[in-house]
């Protein structure tokens, strides 16, 4: 055992009045806000040698694969989209980089790219869309009736 287990080992008999069972993004974010509001006296817990949970990113060869949580879903309101755009992480303004992009049926059959080029356009003109709408704060109308 080194001695980074070993101080850990003792910092766990230690008594806490909460702990937070693994280190996700639930995790993560109720121990950022016990610590927001003054709060020190729990313990999070993580089974892995990493926090994260399902957000996780392996290199294979030398490119950087995603096996987790890849999109913030949801903005008003959400905990994540707001530390995210407080640290400078996420630009809603900026249209993301080309990606090589593979796809593959249920089947496994590889979808011709042609079929997903028309639907990443498809995507980027919905989320334009839906960034104009967010950065407007427009407001719908009460129903389809009002027009």
């Amino acid at each position: 055992m080194d001695k980074n287990e070993e101080e850990l080992k003792n910092k766990a008999r230690k008594k806490v009045g909460v702990i937070i069972i693994g280190g996700g993004m639930a995790g993560l974010s109720a121990a950022n806000h016990f610590i927001k509001n003054g709060f020190k006296d729990f313990l999070l817990l993580e089974a892995r040698r990493r926090l994260g949970g399902r957000i996780v990113q392996i290199k294979m060869g030398n490119e950087k694969v995603e096996l987790g949580a890849n999109w913030i879903h949801g903005v008003l309101g959400n905990p994540v989209y707001e530390f995210a755009m407080q640290q400078g992480l996420v630009d809603i303004l900026q249209i993301p980089k080309s990606h090589k992009i593979v796809a593959a049926t249920e089947a496994g059959k590889q979808v011709p790219f042609p079929i997903l080029q028309e639907i990443y356009e498809a995507y980027l003109c919905f989320l334009k869309r839906c960034e104009e709408y967010f950065i407007s704060q427009y407001l719908p109308p009460d129903g389809i009736d009002s027009y």
